[in-house]
């Protein structure tokens, strides 16, 4: 997806993000009964009971790109990435576990279909979106990581604490543990236990 020359605050532009992860799981909710969740601020995850281990998994991403002038989104290139059926032996191993629809839900899924909805979904949610409508609440109500421990880091600082959601514009929410609520708008996110 691109979009040029948009109306759209600065902030507002992790609305495409959000809008991202929601056309994802209405798509694939369409399409199959397994349990789909977003971690922030990109990553689709599903909980794969069939695994080694019953947990939530990653399962897709979202790359957002966007060019800013001084008070407006000017430009934003959308990137979309999931794994539907990829082999549970072929998935890739890492720091967070990797599923596909096919490991999770046992059986190979129509892609066709599946980006046709996925088009359809985020098309939808976009409009809804520039007309004003914030998806933020439908996708704070799918994050996994809210009410729960949160690291999160980036390249110069670390904090903990446990995340309380996102506001308005996406930024997620994290009590530290003096009782401070920090608004984070970029960092690597990692559940504690």
């Amino acid at each position: 997806m691109c979009i040029r020359d948009s109306h759209w605050p600065a902030l507002q532009a992790h609305w495409l993000t959000m809008l991202a992860g929601l056309a994802m799981i209405r798509a694939v909710e369409t399409h199959s009964p397994l349990q789909l969740g977003l971690k922030w601020p990109n990553d689709l995850m599903l909980y794969d009971a069939k695994g080694p281990t019953p947990q939530w998994c990653k399962t897709g991403g979202i790359l957002l790109e966007t060019t800013l002038s001084a008070d407006h989104l000017q430009q934003a290139i959308l990137g979309i990435g999931l794994n539907v059926n990829i082999p549970r032996q072929h998935l890739p191993s890492g720091p967070t576990p990797a599923t596909s629809l096919l490991a999770a839900g046992g059986k190979a899924l129509d892609r066709p279909s599946l980006l046709a909805q996925l088009l359809l979904e985020l098309e939808t949610l976009y409009e809804r979106a520039d007309a004003g409508q914030s998806p933020q609440p439908a996708w704070d109500s799918r994050l996994i990581t809210r009410n729960h421990p949160v690291r999160v880091s980036d390249d110069n600082h670390v904090l903990e604490g446990i995340a309380l959601g996102s506001d308005k514009w996406g930024r997620l929410l994290v009590r530290d543990a003096q009782g401070a609520v920090h608004h984070i708008a970029a960092g690597d996110v990692t559940l504690r236990s």
